[in-house]
């Protein structure tokens, strides 16, 4: 299948969970949010919470991480999709300093 949805190398993905993981063990409070962010058909879960993380990482809450979506949740799907590609491609090639 030449879609790269398929093609990622689980590197990316087990570090982002692993580092998520991590976080996690330090927690004290929950955010919760209600909007929809993706599409009901959605097959981009992972890349919502890789997109988080990667944000996160640099900064970014999660009140100013919702902000940056719109109510059309397939140009959503689109968009988170297009930026986790290209920050982990970006990662694995050229190395974590590349933003």
């Amino acid at each position: 299948m030449s879609d790269s949805v398929y093609n990622y190398s689980t590197v990316p993905y087990d570090t982002a969970f692993r580092a998520a993981s991590v976080g996690l063990q330090h927690c004290s409070s929950w955010i919760f949010n209600d909007s929809q962010l993706q599409s009901v058909a959605s097959i981009f879960c992972g890349n919502y919470f890789i997109y988080f993380c990667l944000l996160h990482d640099r900064g970014i809450n999660m009140c100013k991480f919702i902000s940056n979506f719109t109510s059309d949740t397939e140009l959503n799907d689109i968009l988170v999709h297009a930026s986790v590609r290209r920050r982990l491609y970006k990662r694995v090639f050229f190395g974590p300093q590349v933003n």
